[in-house]
């Protein structure tokens, strides 16, 4: 048996050349003062990714990454620009094909010899440098990720997607700023797994395991507890998520449109949900008392401000808050 990272193959999206390789021929380690950059070779990057997977847990032994159309082999995969999955293949005998494929693997035929590819894991890719400081994580796992968490909120599980996530992060050299080093952490609390190829940026041994250490560390908090995603009053351990900012006007969340109803503004759900949902996780598994009642109120869309049938971010935010609801029952 063999382990292999498979990495979605180049597409065009919205008019976009996205995906890989493409994306590992765009990893700068140079920039000169007149902003020229000069970029790593291709079989750096691919060197860098296995050794740093392989480096985490020896055990896993990725010997190789091939690009290809993830959704041929694995159609229950949400695909992006970012996404990849590390699958474990083994050699089979001919009369095991038909169970095989019962159990979702990919059955496929190499050079005579019939092959089994089971997903082992899902893998995000970061961008190859930082463009923006809100995007580099939550554009880098989501939508995808509140779609697991929609796929499997009906399952015993209380994980995420059912199955390990790494989280890559392919930029060249260290990454400083606290919103970002404020994501790399609550990829952890999430349950995801933070790796680097190159860095040193985060080292997630260093985190907190504390909510009260935690919050304060990486977030600005003022003496009412607030922030800008939540309320946390850590001496008589109650958490509030804030929907404050879930309307129209400069700076908030929400946009109205032609026809009346409103939309998200951007990405801004997603910078909320990676600010927000690690904190939560965390002060609920230390037995705070959550307070979901304004996020479920939001979730009922039925104020003056309301998102209709085809809109496709509010469900996921839906998603968010069941999947809360789903944490918060387990514990009781």
């Amino acid at each position: 048996m063999r382990r292999i990272l498979l990495l979605n193959l180049l597409a065009n999206q919205d008019g976009r050349t996205v995906g890989f390789p493409k994306k590992f021929d765009s990893v700068p380690y140079l920039v000169s003062p007149s902003g020229e950059k000069t970029m790593l070779d291709r079989k750096t990057v691919e060197q860098a990714v296995l050794k740093c997977i392989n480096k985490f847990n020896q055990t896993l032994n990725v010997d190789s990454i091939e690009y290809v159309a993830i959704k041929d082999q694995f159609p229950s995969v949400f695909v992006g620009a970012c996404t990849g999955v590390i699958v474990e293949e083994e050699e089979i005998p001919s009369d095991e094909s038909d169970e095989c494929k019962a159990n979702g693997k990919y059955v496929f035929v190499r050079n005579g010899s019939l092959f089994s590819r089971e997903l082992f894991c899902y893998v995000f890719i970061s961008p190859s440098e930082v463009v923006s400081r809100n995007a580099f994580v939550s554009q880098t796992i989501f939508p995808e990720l509140f779609d697991y968490m929609g796929r499997y909120l009906p399952s015993p599980s209380y994980t995420i997607a059912n199955k390990p996530i790494f989280f890559i992060n392919i930029a060249y050299g260290s990454i400083t700023p606290i919103s970002i080093l404020r994501n790399f952490a609550g990829l952890e609390q999430m349950g995801i797994q933070y790796l680097e190829a190159f860095g040193p940026s985060f080292n997630p041994d260093d985190t907190p395991l504390d909510v009260r250490t935690f919050v304060k560390k990486y977030y600005d908090v003022g003496t009412d507890g607030k922030s800008d995603w939540f309320e946390i009053d850590f001496e008589n351990k109650k958490f509030k998520i804030l929907m404050d900012r879930f309307t129209t006007g400069e700076n908030n969340y929400l946009e109205l449109k032609k026809d009346g109803s409103v939309g998200f503004h951007g990405s801004t759900e997603k910078f909320f949900a990676i600010n927000m949902l690690p904190v939560a996780m965390m002060a609920n598994r230390e037995g705070y008392d959550i307070d979901l009642e304004a996020f479920k109120e939001f979730c009922r869309n039925e104020g003056v401000l309301k998102f209709t049938d085809k809109d496709e971010k509010f469900p996921r935010m839906v998603t968010v808050y069941n999947y809360l609801e789903k944490l918060i029952k387990q514990r009781r």
